[in-house]
């Protein structure tokens, strides 16, 4: 289910609890969405160079996503739900 920010829908599935709260699995959705580096201007594209979205954690309405030592946030992604 494609997401901006927000609450999670109520058939996201839990991946963990973390201290933040809740986290679900959640990936990038367009290739023209860009991650930053949290407190940088560093980009991420949202879509590795093979095409393929990036998969990642989601928790306080953001997609937050592991790349080279650094975590990435996109404010726009889908969340794996269940039916």
């Amino acid at each position: 289910m494609r997401q901006e920010g927000g609450a999670s829908p109520s058939n996201a599935v839990l991946a963990a609890l973390i201290p933040e709260g809740k986290c679900f699995i959640g990936r990038t959705c367009t290739s023209m969405s860009a991650g930053r580096a949290a407190g940088t201007n560093k980009v991420l594209s949202a879509r590795d160079e093979h095409g393929a979205a990036r998969l990642g954690r989601v928790y306080e309405g953001k997609l937050h996503v592991a790349f080279e030592g650094g975590e990435y946030v996109f404010h726009s992604f889908e969340i794996l739900c269940q039916r």
